[in-house]
């Protein structure tokens, strides 16, 4: 496929994703989201395979009700490890954002580790 090919497409998915959802207007937080149940990314067999050890950094928004809504990622790695990032923050809940005494939409980065030594992983 072409240089431009790859333009076109990927300029067709964030229009895609544009129109389909928008991220919210977040409000002034005056108490930041807090993370109340997190659960680890789980290794692919292709990166424990290949050795591949490092970190993938999200950028979570989260609702009123302190549930994930909006990922995106802001630091990759390779083999799969990505897409399990976002499977597995996708399961985090928050104590939501506060603006000022009420529960807000915010935003969170979250950072992912991938660690062969971890058993938990």
């Amino acid at each position: 496929m072409s240089a431009s090919g790859r333009s076109k497409l990927t300029l067709g998915l964030v229009v895609a994703t544009c129109a389909f959802a928008q991220e919210p207007d977040f409000p002034k937080i005056t108490t930041e989201p807090r993370a109340i149940a997190a659960v680890q990314p789980k290794y692919t067999a292709e990166a424990r395979a290949a050795g591949i050890e490092g970190d993938v950094l999200l950028s979570v928004s989260i609702d009123e009700k302190g549930v994930p809504q909006f990922i995106t990622i802001l630091k990759h790695l390779d083999k799969g490890l990505d897409e399990q990032a976002i499977l597995a923050a996708q399961k985090w809940r928050f104590k939501p954002g506060i603006s000022y005494g009420t529960p807000a939409p915010s935003k969170v980065k979250v950072l992912m580790n991938f660690r062969l030594s971890d058993p938990k992983q």
